[in-house]
């Protein structure tokens, strides 16, 4: 079992509905992306001390993603134009807002992967008619984040022992060639699993999956009057 897994399966809330975790979660995902993420942050750090997802996992999860999307922001910086690479005015501003709207936005994701078994989120799809396809393609990425930890660590390790990387060039480029094929074997590994366990029997049929807690109404609502608060103050803020 991936740490992922592992921390989903143990979390302190666990055993709250599924569809309730993904309203709350996903809403404030969807916020982040639709209004001022600042605003966001608040709901989502009081749900992190609520969900207490182990922080080795989480802040490391996180801040690839975060180096991740940086990145790309550097496009938003500079230009590549025939007279060069040139600054593009605001550039850096508008970066740093989107970059942060992308951290807002996949920590809340992350909280919900860490707080909610692969299990309960079929059996939730099973319920809601999911396409099969989508399904399937929410399991390779829900086993790509949890297998990119153990990867990068590995990776990092082999690395280290076959460059010894004794000086800092060194261990700069080793760092880039990593980061180069992360997501890609990352991705390979978790799709060569979901392929094994498909080989014993399918996943939409395995009975131990058929886990379902009904959501509360009243919890429903009391999420949603809270997405509509912070889109509201993401708005006017």
């Amino acid at each position: 079992m991936f740490e992922l897994e592992a921390a989903a399966a143990s979390s302190p809330i666990s055993r709250v509905p599924t569809a309730e975790k993904m309203l709350l979660f996903v809403g404030l995902t969807v916020c982040a992306v639709a209004v001022n993420p600042t605003v966001v942050a608040v709901p989502l750090i009081i749900s992190f001390f609520w969900a207490r997802p182990p922080l080795k996992l989480y802040l490391p999860i996180l801040g690839f993603n975060a180096v991740f999307v940086g990145v790309g922001m550097l496009a938003l910086v500079w230009n590549l134009t025939s007279h060069g690479i040139v600054y593009v005015p605001g550039g850096a501003s508008h970066a740093a807002s989107v970059w942060w709207r992308c951290v807002v936005a996949a920590s809340g994701t992350l909280l919900f992967a860490c707080t909610t078994p692969l299990s309960d989120i079929i059996s939730w799809a099973r319920r809601v008619h999911v396409p099969v396809s989508l399904t399937y393609v929410v399991q390779i990425i829900y086993r790509m984040v949890g297998a990119l930890w153990q990867t990068s660590v590995s990776m990092r390790d082999a690395a280290a022992q076959r460059l010894a990387e004794r000086t800092f060039s060194t261990r700069i480029h080793s760092t880039g060639l990593i980061g180069a094929s992360l997501f890609v074997v990352a991705f390979m590994r978790a799709r060569s699993m979901q392929e094994a366990l498909e080989l014993r029997a399918d996943p939409l049929d395995i009975k131990t999956f058929h886990s379902y807690a009904p959501a509360r109404p009243l919890r429903l609502v009391l999420i949603g009057l809270v997405l509509v608060a912070v889109s509201v103050l993401g708005v006017t803020v």
